[in-house]
C-alpha cells in the first residue's frame, strides 16, 4: 500500500461510517490493519466488536497486546469484546487496566456498562462519578450518570444531570428522555402519556426514539398495550440498528401475546449478543412454548461453532433438550441433572414452565412467573465506543 493511499484512509473510513456503509468501513480498516499498524488493528477490532463479532475482535486485540502489552486502546476493546462474550470479570479487569494506564472517558463509560451488568447500577454510578471528577464536561459520561440516577429512582438528581447535558446539546435524545422521565414519572400514567403525546407532535421530537419508548411505557402503565405497541414500533423504526429499541419491541410483542412474531426478533438479538441472559431466557422459553427447539438449537450451535469459548451457551442448549452439537457427538452425549441420556430412548425431562438460566458472568435468576420472562432487562443500547 503506497503512502499516498494510506494517508487517505482515515478520511475514507470516516466517510464510510458517516454514510452507514459499515462493510466498506470494515474493508478499509482491514486493508490498513494488514500493514501491521497496531492503531488500525485495534480500530478494526473495535468495529468488529460493535458489529457483533466479539470473538474476532478478541483475537485481534490479544495479538496486539502480545506485541504492545501496555496499549490502553487495545485493553479497552478487549474488555468490550469479553463483555459481549459474557466474560464479565475478565472484561472488568481489562477495562480497569486500561483506565490505570491512560484514563479516558470511553474507558470509564465502557466500565460503567460492564459494572451495571456485573455488579449493579450503584456500582456503575460510582464509576461514572469517579470518571466525571477527571472529565467533568464529558457529555457521554454526564448522560450515563443521569440515566443511572434515574434507574436508582433519584429523579431530582437525574433531571438536573440530564438538564446539564441539554444545556450544551439541546437535541440529545437520550438526555431529553431521561429529563422527561424524571419529571413525568410521578404523574398518573394517563396524564404522563398525554403530555408525551403532545411532545411527540413536534416534528423535531418525532425522530427521538427514547421519547417514543417513554410514551410506550406510560401507555402500558395506563393499561393500553395495543397503543403502546404502536409507540414501541415507532421507537424501533426511528432508530434502525439500535439493539435496545429492537429488544423493547420484541418484549412488547411478547407481552401482547404475539410470541410467534417476536421469536425471530429474539433469535436476531441472541446472535448479536449471546451474553444477554434475559434475552436467552426468553428465547429458550418461547422455543419450547412454540415447539421451535430445532431452530433455537441451530442458532446456539452456530454461535458455538463460531466461538467454542461461549461455554455458558451449553446450559441453554440443555434446556432445549439433548441433541448432537458441534463439539459433542450424539453417541457421547453426557447425562445432565434432570435429564436422561439421549441414547436411552426416553424424552429429556423438560424444565418447569418459565424456567430460565444460563451464564453471562453469573447465573440468571429464574423467571418470576409461568408466563415466562417479559422484561427486557439487560438489553443495553449498543453503539460504537471510540
Amino acid at each position: 500500500m503506497d503512502n499516498e493511499c494510506f494517508s487517505s484512509f482515515p478520511a475514507r473510513v470516516r466517510d464510510a461510517e458517516a454514510a452507514g456503509d459499515w462493510t466498506a468501513a470494515e474493508d478499509l480498516m482491514a486493508r490498513a490493519a494488514a500493514t501491521g499498524s497496531p492503531f488500525w488493528r485495534v480500530g478494526l477490532a473495535d468495529l468488529l466488536c460493535w458489529r457483533g463479532r466479539p470473538a474476532e475482535a478478541l483475537a485481534l486485540t490479544e495479538a496486539v497486546l502480545a506485541e504492545h502489552p501496555g496499549y490502553a486502546g487495545a485493553l479497552r476493546v478487549r474488555g468490550m469484546a469479553l463483555f459481549r462474550l459474557g466474560r464479565l470479570s475478565e472484561a472488568q479487569a481489562a477495562l480497569e487496566a486500561a483506565w490505570g494506564i491512560r484514563p479516558a472517558p470511553a474507558v470509564a463509560w465502557s466500565l460503567a456498562r460492564v459494572c451495571r451488568r456485573a455488579a449493579g447500577v450503584a456500582a456503575a454510578l460510582q464509576w461514572a462519578e469517579r470518571a466525571l471528577r477527571v472529565f467533568p464536561e464529558d457529555t457521554r459520561l454526564l448522560r450515563e450518570r443521569a440515566s443511572l440516577l434515574l434507574r436508582l429512582g433519584r429523579d431530582a438528581e437525574a433531571a438536573e444531570a440530564a438538564g446539564r447535558v441539554l444545556r450544551s446539546e439541546p437535541g440529545d435524545g437520550r438526555a431529553l428522555a431521561t429529563w422527561a422521565a424524571a419529571r413525568i414519572r410521578s404523574l398518573p400514567p394517563e396524564e404522563a402519556a398525554e403530555h408525551l403525546g403532545r411532545l411527540l407532535q413536534l416534528p423535531r421530537l418525532r425522530a427521538v426514539p427514547q421519547l417514543w419508548a417513554l410514551h410506550a411505557r406510560s401507555l402500558e402503565r395506563a393499561g393500553k398495550p395495543a397503543a403502546a405497541l404502536r409507540s414501541w414500533r415507532a421507537a424501533a423504526s426511528s432508530s434502525p440498528g439500535d439493539r435496545r429499541a429492537a429488544a423493547d419491541l420484541v418484549f412488547a410483542l411478547r407481552r401482547c401475546g404475539r410470541r410467534s412474531e417476536a421469536f425471530d426478533g429474539l433469535a436476531a438479538l441472541v446472535r448479536a449478543d449471546p451474553a444477554d441472559a434475559a434475552v436467552l431466557s426468553a428465547f429458550v422459553y418461547d422455543a419450547r412454548l412454540l415447539s421451535r427447539q430445532g431452530s433455537a438449537r441451530q442458532v446456539l450451535f452456530d454461535l458455538l461453532r463460531r466461538d467454542p469459548g461461549r461455554r455458558h451457551l451449553w446450559g441453554w442448549v440443555r434446556r432445549l433438550g439433548l441433541s448432537p452439537g458441534p463439539t459433542r457427538p450424539a453417541n457421547r452425549a453426557r447425562p445432565v441433572q434432570g435429564m436422561v441420556r439421549a441414547s436411552g430412548g426416553k424424552t429429556p425431562a423438560a424444565p418447569p414452565d418459565g424456567a430460565s438460566g444460563g451464564r453471562a458472568g453469573g447465573r440468571a435468576r429464574p423467571a418470576a412467573s409461568a408466563a415466562g420472562p417479559t422484561a427486557s432487562g439487560g438489553c443495553a443500547q449498543r453503539g460504537k465506543t471510540t
